[in-house]
């Protein structure tokens, strides 16, 4: 005889945290009045079914009312902010998990294998697009003989003095234990597994005779250097971009989720790397993603300081917020290993790096079915723990710009201002910029989205007059507007942070 286990008196609703057995009662209690006022249209009975209905509204407002302030008494100065928002997507009910489909032309939905294979082929594409604008193979090969004659006299390579150097060596060391236990401690032990099926939990409950077992294969990779190639093999998966055509393959981010044993290696390295770049400030100032004590908010306080002391002042800032075309796909991989014998990240660090970012493998997924393998000759996988790290590496050497002229970045979103009392003059100098910047993204492979770059001019004045003034990319003009999206953050030409409904541009076009 079998035995049914009773089911447990929970309401685990996945988009309603809050919902609890009253709120169940309270609705119950309303569709049953609605079912007695269908049946017989009574004074009582529509009395009955406003005041369940007026029930029902009250206790979900208190409920959420006390989830929220549970919530908020758990709320510190130590809590993430990345809980904190996954709390508040769970009330607002947003699922970030929608399937994808695509239909043809007469209609009919593609299925999910041939989707998959789209997507492969648009990403291996998009992987190995160098540009119009962007330097040949025979440029690049210049650009490599050239940087490998004169890096030794660039400031970056001069600021490395001898403790710098024999920090480098310890980038070498065998993989300690201790280094094992510190990343299996930090790791999100709900990520989702690689191609290997191998999840965090699993490594982290291994007995201690595996553990070391597991150490001395990590070292095995380290020493040798040998990476197996389900390691190098990612599944992918598409993520719609914001505000994107979701009927377009281009539209779609590929996030790739890699093996965790590959994942676990990168931690380390990153780790190490991380460590000696910052105690030798080898980093630029002006850098704050994915560094330690850094944040978002440090571009936008440093322009809003600055464009707030110019606004009292009765003088302009002109800031430039400059968005690089596929900043991680279309990374330059050797361009990036120069970039590390550099910073003399060299030995074992860079052969396995080198070896890490050569030959990779992807598989898109969507649904349940699989696409066929593809490969890509540039770019840092999405997704990868030390694909941040490597970008930041890369646009480290970004060109200094004019004396009065600042910058900011978090990873591959650049900004750009210069504050002063002459307009034209601020024109004429970001000008110059801007044509530094433009030859040094053709040099090491990067591409300007003219389209999505856009200007902004901080003052308190009305009616200026800018229609003899411009500043362009590539011979393309830049879009100036009075309210700009920087990090997350509006910001408008008077910094009221009022957001009007509708923002108008100075190329006379509205926007919604």
């Amino acid at each position: 005889m079998y035995r049914f286990q009773k089911k447990r008196d929970t309401f685990n609703h996945k988009y309603t945290p809050y919902w609890n057995k009253e709120c169940s009662e309270a609705k119950k209690n309303k569709k049953d009045a609605t079912k007695i006022l269908r049946k017989n249209n009574t004074v009582t009975n529509q009395n009955n079914y406003k005041q369940c209905k007026k029930t029902f509204k009250k206790i979900i407002w208190k409920c959420k009312q006390l989830y929220w302030d549970k919530v908020c008494e758990k709320i510190n100065y130590k809590t993430k902010s990345s809980e904190l928002w996954k709390k508040v997507k769970n009330i607002k009910g947003s699922n970030s998990h929608s399937k994808v489909i695509f239909n043809q032309p007469n209609g009919e939905l593609i299925d999910d294998l041939a989707i998959a294979n789209n997507f492969a082929k648009t990403f291996s594409l998009i992987s190995r697009e160098i540009g119009k604008d962007v330097n040949s193979k025979a440029d690049r090969i210049v650009t490599v003989n050239s940087f490998l004659n004169n890096y030794q006299r660039s400031s970056i390579y001069s600021n490395i003095n001898y403790a710098a150097t024999e920090d480098s060596k310890l980038l070498n060391e065998t993989i300690k234990r201790s280094e094992l236990e510190a990343v299996l401690s930090s790791v999100n032990k709900k990520s989702s597994p690689g191609y290997d099926a191998l999840t965090y939990q699993f490594l982290i409950n291994l007995p201690e005779n595996a553990k070391i077992y597991y150490l001395k294969l990590l070292n095995f990779s380290w020493e040798y250097n040998i990476i197996p190639e389900l390691w190098k093999l990612a599944i992918v998966k598409p993520v719609l971009k914001p505000n994107k055509d979701k009927k377009s393959y281009e539209s779609y981010r590929p996030i790739s989720l890699t093996s965790t044993s590959s994942k676990i290696m990168e931690k380390i390295i990153g780790n190490r790397m991380s460590w000696y770049l910052e105690k030798n400030n080898l980093l630029r100032c002006s850098q704050a993603g994915f560094r330690k004590k850094m944040c978002t908010s440090d571009p936008i306080i440093r322009i809003e300081r600055e464009a707030s002391f110019a606004i009292q002042s009765g003088h302009f800032t002109v800031a430039i917020l400059i968005d690089f075309t596929r900043a991680f796909d279309l990374l330059w991989v050797d361009g990036l290993l120069l970039k590390l014998i550099q910073l003399k990240i060299q030995g074992k660090v860079y052969n396995w790096i080198k070896n890490f970012l050569s030959n990779r493998k992807y598989i898109v997924k969507v649904g349940d079915s699989w696409s066929q393998p593809y490969t890509t000759e540039n770019g840092t996988p999405q997704g990868s723990s030390i694909s941040p790290l490597l970008f930041i590496i890369m646009i480290n050497d970004f060109p200094l710009l004019s004396e009065h002229t600042s910058d900011a970045f978090f990873a591959d979103d650049c900004s750009i201002w210069r504050s002063g009392k002459n307009l034209e003059q601020i024109f004429y100098h970001l000008q110059l910029d801007l044509d530094l910047i433009s030859e040094w993204c053709n040099k090491w492979g990067f591409t300007i989205n003219t389209e999505k770059t856009q200007g902004i001019i901080f003052t308190k004045k009305n009616n200026i007059k800018t229609s003899h003034l411009k500043l362009t990319i590539n011979q393309e003009p830049i879009k100036f507007s009075n309210i700009v999206k920087l990090l997350g953050i509006y910001l408008d030409s008077k910094l009221t942070y009022k957001m009007p409904g509708r923002v108008y541009c100075q190329q006379n076009e509205i926007r919604d």
